[in-house]
């Protein structure tokens, strides 16, 4: 959610900024020796008057059609879309047939930028993802209630 507000809305400023913008946060960060040290962005006008089921839509449709699993990572300390760092190992699953493989998400530790806790996900996992974005989508055309939408469902 976090990098969804920082990239996820192109034709407005970010909501939320990089890691660094966070005063608290960017002090865990450490910075690597011989960088200098970055000025702290100025806050940015939380939402701009954007609804959270305005949000919530946009979330689903960045993830479900914007965001490109295979050449992006989720960088909350960039707070920018990009490929993965060379730093970051990519995430190989194998599919459930035993001999196919697909490349899993990239999510950057904030704090270890050569750590994907992506690796959390394995292959059924991604599948279910997308099955829910996709079912959200196919709700928001229909304009159906969040009630249905929050309702357990099973593939």
């Amino acid at each position: 959610t976090i990098y969804f507000l920082q990239v996820g809305l192109r034709e407005e400023e970010p909501i939320l900024p990089a890691l660094e913008g966070f005063a608290v946060s960017s002090r865990l960060a450490e910075k690597p020796a011989g960088l200098a040290a970055t000025s702290v962005p100025k806050p940015l006008a939380a939402g701009k008057g954007k609804s959270v089921s305005s949000l919530f839509m946009n979330f689903v449709r960045f993830y479900q059609s914007s965001f490109d699993l295979r050449n992006e990572a989720v960088s909350i300390r960039t707070g920018k879309r990009a490929p993965p760092g060379l730093a970051l190992p990519l995430h190989i699953m194998l599919r459930e047939d035993g001999k196919s493989t697909e490349v899993g998400p990239c999510i950057e530790d904030p704090f270890d930028q050569t750590r994907n806790i992506g690796t959390t996900m394995n292959a059924a996992g991604l599948d279910r993802m997308k099955q829910e974005l996709a079912r959200a989508e196919e709700l928001f055309s229909k304009n159906a209630s969040l009630t249905e939408m929050l309702e357990p469902w099973f593939p």
